[in-house]
């Protein structure tokens, strides 16, 4: 089975890292844990530890002395239709990057609330850099999706209890678009028929927040406007971001930077509402949008009003860039026109009536 381009980024910043982090990282005392959140589709208790997010991740991390403890949620992608296979692609995906090999162990099953399969096991595991730990993976499969939690520790009088009653919270939620005919995969693009052989999987569609940066420096592939020409006079940024949730809502968000006009600031503009999946296109349905203005550091929100925005259908692939080694999210309306919350075409040479989105840029991006 081979490894997806997925797991090395989700689990890059919650492993090896994590479990050799030198600083405790406890709770703040007397702190009242937030009851039964969801996030995607997952509703939890949240445990203590240090809260670390990434890119469908979501984890807590405590280190004392030589004794560390991490749990981690990952957020549904499309599986495969067999439970046991799901459980052990997440395994196997996931349990790479912290050097974990086969044989896999083999999963107990049972029914889980709302139509799911629950899937879980645990083994002692032992890398360089951490020494010798449990692991205990619990993996939800239907609805054409699985999605995963995992539990490291290596001291079982300070953590065990703190893992069971987590995992024990867990209850995976009903997807939005459930009872409806969808296909295996409901969120994950078409890819390109022809595609290098190391490309690995596309991503789904909701497995990320998709990115588009364009420095003053750098315009290649986007017409900037006027208005945003003169703002970025002399160095600065424009970045779009789209987050496509499993729970059938999605998050736009424009952001322009500059050091010349304002460099303590950012504008843009930012849109919530829902989407849905209709063959190879996506429909976005706006239900809030607002010009803003925040503090850069802290995105304290300084100031916001109503601005221009409609329901729009796209055109909806994903695209493999060879030269950047990545997925590319292309995104084209159907009508042909620039949208108002985006404004020109990215003028890529093979997609001149789309928007191009990537993978999140690395860290100093």
């Amino acid at each position: 089975m081979r490894l997806s381009a997925r797991f090395a980024r989700r689990f890059a910043s919650l492993a090896v890292a994590a479990l050799l982090a030198p600083l405790a990282a406890r709770s703040a005392p007397g702190a009242s844990p937030t009851p039964a959140p969801t996030w995607g589709l997952w509703r939890y208790a949240p445990p203590e530890g240090q809260l670390t997010e990434g890119e469908g991740m979501r984890s807590w991390q405590t280190v004392s002395g030589r004794s560390f403890c991490q749990l981690g949620l990952y957020l549904a992608v499309a599986g495969g239709g067999d439970p046991r296979g799901d459980f052990v692609a997440e395994w196997e995906g996931i349990g790479r990057s912290r050097g974990s090999n086969p044989p896999w162990p083999e999963p107990s099953r049972t029914a889980a609330p709302n139509g799911w399969t629950r899937l879980e096991a645990e083994r002692e595991e032992t890398n360089a850099a951490s020494g010798t730990f449990r692991v205990r993976q619990v993996t939800f499969s239907g609805h054409g999706r699985r999605m995963t939690a995992v539990a490291l520790w290596n001291d079982g009088a300070l953590f065990e209890a703190r893992v069971r009653a987590f995992l024990a919270s867990l209850v995976p939620l009903l997807p939005a678009d459930a009872g409806r005919a969808a296909p295996a995969a409901p969120s994950r693009p078409a890819p390109d028929a022809a595609v290098p052989a190391n490309a690995g999987a596309p991503p789904a569609l909701t497995a990320q927040t998709w990115y588009k940066t364009i420095a003053n420096y750098s315009h290649w592939g986007f017409n900037l406007s006027l208005p945003e020409v003169r703002k970025l006079s002399g160095q600065g940024y424009v970045r779009r971001t789209w987050r496509f949730g499993e729970d059938g809502r999605y998050r736009y968000r424009l952001e322009v930077w500059s050091m010349n006009d304002r460099p303590k600031e950012l504008s843009g503009i930012e849109e919530t509402g829902r989407w849905r999946r209709d063959g190879d296109r996506i429909v976005v349905e706006p239900e809030r949008a607002v010009a803003f203005v925040e503090e850069r550091q802290s995105r304290r929100r300084l100031g916001e009003r109503p601005t221009k925005t409609g329901p729009t259908v796209y055109g909806v692939k994903m695209h493999y860039l060879s030269g950047m080694g990545a997925w590319y999210l292309v995104l084209a309306p159907v009508d042909g026109r620039p949208t108002d919350r985006e404004g020109s075409f990215d003028d890529h040479p093979s997609f001149p009536g789309a928007y191009l989105y990537g993978p999140p840029p690395k860290v100093g991006a």
